[in-house]
């Protein structure tokens, strides 16, 4: 075969397949472009964006720009967090430490009860926007969301505190507060994916927090309840953000493509544009899928083979950087059926301090819930509220907590089975 013949087979080759819906992928890129312009014109405003607080920028920003080792809100934040059920590796007993009125216990709350008056003017910002003078890849740098878990855990332990103390409200609020860091974490227009799992994440740690909170008094005031309730509808993170994460990763993947990499892939001519093609390819089934409500079908990742891609069947990328958007998606499900059970449970709880605690549900106060998988039982004037969670759905359940936990109501929404007392 003569060099010419075989330079048009490769060509012939790179230039196929050709992407498949393009229209419709460059309408979400052009569309997530747009909302990555919008974040930005907020990043810069002191008074908007959250993330840039000067206290907790250190803390929560980027390693590489805004962090700096040992701040002082994260030796405040570490000292708080060793006292809480849901972050220490071993039970604290922190109720009794506190009862005991341990020392280190002692400063960590106060310590921590001083930081909490910043974070809360904070958390009233409507946005958490990284600023960037370039458009981001799925390999730009985060900001660092472990020190956000970390923080959410501590306000935990605060909560734990405050109901030692015999301050049940003061816990209310704090329970509240780690719900609206999980909302303000996904406060952007553009939501990519590891901003949405650690979102998710924070959202589980305040929903068990409130959880635990509510269970901690039989004489909670309508007024507290009705606080609750508010602060689970303003708070939520919405499973419609897996979709939006889906359509983000897509453009950080374009921004990624857009520059070539020093391998075989991006030095030999026409090899990674053909790249990039492959993985519009395999990635817009799955925004289809999940805009119709659909599992995404990500079987082909584990099966993948060079057979695969010398056929243009599927990317050489995306067998290492397809992300499971099927867990994201039960996870934020989770989520909503958590606020959902929260609310109705918050809800019995409001007509029982009122004197009118139903001998039944309303099917209309179930939300979203599956009706089938909720029981409530008014009888012997020990009623409880139950919620079992769909097989399925179950697996992203973080499984059974470690043994030799104190306090089983911090524990309540890991398990496939929620029960929460309503007579208290």
């Amino acid at each position: 075969m003569s060099v010419a013949a075989v330079v048009v087979l490769y060509l012939s080759w790179c230039a196929l397949p050709s992407v498949h819906s393009e229209a419709e992928v460059k309408q979400v890129l052009s569309s997530q472009q747009q909302a990555f312009e919008e974040d930005q014109k907020v990043s810069k405003d002191l008074a908007l964006n959250a993330f840039l607080d000067p206290q907790f920028a250190p803390y929560w920003g980027r390693k590489s720009v805004e962090m700096r080792p040992n701040s002082p809100v994260a030796d405040t934040v570490s000292a708080m967090r060793e006292y809480s059920i849901l972050g220490a590796a071993k039970d604290p007993q922190t109720a009794r430490l506190w009862q005991r009125k341990d020392g280190a216990l002692r400063k960590a709350a106060a310590d921590f009860a001083v930081l909490n008056s910043s974070l809360q003017k904070v958390l009233a910002r409507p946005y958490f926007v990284i600023p960037n003078s370039q458009v981001p890849s799925i390999d730009s740098e985060t900001a660092n969301f472990l020190a956000q878990r970390n923080l959410a855990q501590a306000l935990s332990a605060y909560a734990e505190v405050q109901i030692a103390d015999g301050k049940p409200e003061v816990a209310l609020g704090t329970a509240l507060e780690i719900l609206s860091l999980a909302k303000l974490v996904v406060s952007q227009k553009s939501h990519n994916l590891i901003g949405i799992m650690v979102a998710s994440a924070l959202q589980t740690t305040g929903q068990e927090t409130l959880a635990a909170v509510l269970q901690s008094s039989n004489r909670w005031s309508p007024t507290s309840l009705h606080q609750a309730l508010a602060g689970l509808e303003s708070t939520f993170v919405s499973p419609d953000l897996a979709l939006e994460s889906l359509e983000c990763e897509l453009w950080l993947a374009q921004n990624y493509f857009r520059a070539k990499p020093d391998t075989a892939l991006g030095k030999i001519p026409g090899l990674w544009s053909r790249e990039w093609r492959l993985y519009q390819n395999d990635y817009f089934p799955a925004i289809q899928a999940m805009r119709a409500h659909q599992p995404v079908n990500l079987a082909w990742v584990s099966q993948f083979s060079v057979m695969n891609w010398l056929l243009g069947q599927h990317s050489w990328v995306s067998g290492t950087v397809f992300p499971n958007f099927n867990r994201i998606s039960g996870l934020l499900e989770l989520g909503r059926q958590r606020r959902d059970f929260l609310h109705l449970y918050a809800e019995l709880l409001l007509q029982q301090a009122e004197g009118k605690l139903p001998s039944s549900l309303d099917p209309k106060s179930l939300g979203r819930l599956v009706p089938g998988r909720v029981s409530y039982l008014n009888a012997k004037g020990q009623p409880q509220l139950t919620y079992e969670i769909d097989p399925v759905l179950a697996r992203q359940l973080p499984g059974v907590p470690p043994a030799g936990r104190s306090s089983a109501a911090w524990q309540t929404l890991m398990q496939p089975h929620w029960a929460l007392p309503v007579s208290l």
